[in-house]
């Protein structure tokens, strides 16, 4: 996969030859905004019933002040200015619609300026998906003043619904026409690819979907952000409701038919933060307190094959201290009423997420992101790499040198990073989707991640566990030799850097004692054999409901489907993390010993983790390193006669036994 800095690059070059018709950048240029004449003096309708989960159909009311008209949609467009608003003149009845025909599912791809990808093949479903309830509505005085729009999300739980009440469910309610319209949709191709098609530019034998193409829904920044109300329901419950910013999320994810968004609190939509224990093991490791307030979130759609080992993988990684995770959850999106899948909740990687986790300010918070500055100035990025090239080209087993490097980059981080992203076969990687952060203003008393230090960030791990967008070469993911595909990244940094310091004595010790934790622990078959029963017994009906709504289209019916689904998931998909990890440590310790030149494996001393050294790790160790039982009870755990059983004699041990 392709940098986003070279899509940026082919983009001005293409604009450089384009024509003048085309030398507008269209990702540059606004979108027009809804024509919505509102005030705040024209207070807002009431609503009898709040969003939620009901057991019947029931009757909802609406009131407002005297002499006020009430306009409401019942298809999430905006009631001040849609085709389809109506006059409230009475109660209306709310019922589960899952009955009635598609209308935002119905969307494509057709090669229109409303589809939806490119390249993927995605067809509508064949059969009426689930859908919940949106009345949104606007008080209207006498000169024409609307009120503010209320928007409210009910799901009726008489049928299909009601598997959703006791899950955690997020509805995005806007205006179509900020998703699907051909100029300012944000998750349709748009007129300008159209365009772009027709101009010079366009070859199709050369173009690439994921790149080189002009579409709405690879346009970035906030004049592609739309307001939409979001309310998050847990077991049935409303525990928030607001509006936000949302914008599509990802890399080449865009392209897919089944989009991410991130998610902005903003005090122009109403309120600067997400106020709510939105994560409950979201623990911030600078005050030990439950993180309850956000100015973003990101929502990554899930699919059996690759997006769940991003999951997967921080289930176990994110409690290494060492490293930067997003912590995340399951939840059920619907957008605009109608069923759009499993997604996953996930912290937003910004200056507010390390100020909330590690107790940075956030106007002191640098981070880079695959390459890029993502928050603070310009000039901590060029410094990083600055110096990351400069010490990568240097001798670092010289210790003036190296004790430099580990004055600007947290070593146990990067070894952390490397070793994780090697382990698990990281494919999308390196170099790319990964992340470093520092604190570049004043250390804060006894706040350890305020050293300055930069500090690596490890997402995105879709491509892990025997999954490639690639080739493996004519094995199976499990024997792939993922230090030679680190090796692809060699020339640039940070990878450049990591490759020079595994010639220092220390350093690479370090890195070779923490793989073969991740190889004999972390990563332990009988671990994550745990993991994947967890994964089995509670993400099942997630993925194949999921599968069913983007995947149904080739045919037969839900009831036939989804039985097959749930079977493909607990077989093929968790099948094959299975194997990968029971077969993963003779590989992946192999290609380590021969990259580092190793002779034996490093092994831990406390063999037993019971915080000390004793005579039953040194009984543990004879039989690792004799193969057999012979002399285990005329072993002397304190080899140099000291008095301690500690490191010096694990290392005597070694020394006498081989």
């Amino acid at each position: 996969m392709k940098r986003p800095a070279m899509i940026s690059i082919f983009l001005s070059a293409l604009l450089m030859a384009a024509p003048a018709q085309y030398l507008s950048d269209p990702c540059s240029v606004k979108a027009e905004e809804e024509s919505v004449t509102s005030t705040a003096a024209v207070p807002a309708p009431v609503f009898s019933s709040a969003s939620g989960f009901y057991g019947n159909d029931f009757e909802l009311k609406m009131s407002a002040e005297p002499g006020m008209t009430i306009i409401y949609t019942a298809d999430g467009s905006n009631p001040v200015n849609s085709d389809s608003a109506q006059i409230y003149t009475g109660t209306l009845t709310i019922r589960d619609r899952s009955g009635e025909p598609n209308r935002y599912a119905a969307y494509e791809e057709n090669d229109t300026a409303q589809s939806v990808s490119r390249g993927t093949e995605y067809r509508k479903p064949t059969f009426n998906i689930d859908k919940a309830s949106v009345i949104r509505a606007a008080a209207k005085d006498g000169e024409g003043n609307f009120s503010e729009v209320v928007s409210q999300t009910y799901f009726v739980t008489t049928g299909n619904l009601a598997q959703y009440s006791d899950s955690t469910v997020i509805s995005i309610v806007t205006d179509p026409e900020n998703l699907f319209d051909p100029d300012k949709g944000i998750y349709v191709t748009g007129n300008q690819y159209l365009q772009w098609k027709q101009s010079s530019l366009y070859d199709p034998e050369k173009s690439v979907w994921d790149t080189d193409n002009q579409c709405n829904y690879f346009c970035r920044g906030r004049e592609w952000e739309r307001e939409a109300t979001i309310s998050i329901f847990e077991n049935g419950t409303l525990s928030a409701e607001q509006n936000m910013g949302i914008r599509i999320k990802g890399a080449s994810t865009r392209n897919s038919a089944q989009k991410n968004f991130n998610l902005y609190a903003r005090s122009e939509y109403g309120k600067s933060k997400l106020s709510l224990p939105l994560l409950p093991d979201n623990y911030s490791l600078d005050d030990g307190k439950l993180i309850t307030k956000y100015d973003s979130i990101s929502l990554r759609g899930i699919n059996e094959q690759t997006r769940l080992r991003d999951e997967f993988t921080w289930r176990i990684l994110s409690e290494r201290k060492n490293l930067t995770t997003e912590d995340m959850k399951p939840c059920y999106l619907f957008l605009d009423g109608e069923f759009w899948g499993l997604y996953m909740i996930t912290e937003k990687l910004s200056d507010y997420f390390i100020q909330s986790n590690y107790g940075i300010p956030k106007e002191n918070v640098a981070m880079i992101k695959s390459g890029e500055c993502e928050e603070g100035p310009q000039e901590e990025t060029n410094q990083f790499f600055y110096l990351a090239d400069k010490y990568a080209k240097m001798d670092l087993s010289v210790k003036e040198n190296y004790d430099t490097v580990c004055s600007f980059i947290d070593i146990d981080s990067m070894i952390e990073h490397y070793a994780a992203g090697i382990y698990l076969g990281t494919y999308d990687w390196p170099n790319y989707n990964y992340g470093v952060w520092r604190n570049f203003g004043e250390a804060i008393e006894g706040n350890p991640y305020s050293d300055g230090k930069w500090r690596f960030i490890t997402y995105d791990m879709d491509y892990t566990m025997g999954v490639t967008y690639g080739d493996f070469g004519g094995v199976e993911g499990y024997a792939y030799n993922s230090f030679k595909h680190m090796e692809k990244g060699a020339e640039y940094a940070p990878t450049s850097l990591f490759i020079s310091l595994l010639k220092n004595p220390d350093f690479k010790s370090k890195f070779a004692s923490v793989f073969c934790e991740y190889a004999n622990d972390i990563f332990a078959p009988e671990k994550m054999d745990r993991i994947i029963d967890y994964y089995s017994q509670n993400y099942t009906e997630y993925i194949a409901k999921t599968t069913l709504r983007w995947w149904g289209f080739y045919g037969g019916t839900p009831d036939g489907l989804l039985p097959y689904y749930r079977n493909e998931f607990q077989t093929k998909t968790l099948g094959q993390i299975k194997t990968f990890f029971h077969e993963r440590p003779s590989y992946s310790l192999e290609h380590m010993k021969n990259y580092l030149g190793l002779r034996s494996l490093p092994l831990k001393g406390d063999i037993n983790e019971d915080e000390t050294l004793t005579s039953a790790d040194f009984i543990l160790l004879v039989k690792y390193f004799l193969g057999k039982e012979s002399s285990v009870n005329t072993i002397n755990a304190d080899m140099n006669s000291d008095g301690t059983v500690n490191i010096a004699d694990l290392c005597l041990l070694k020394g006498k036994l081989l």
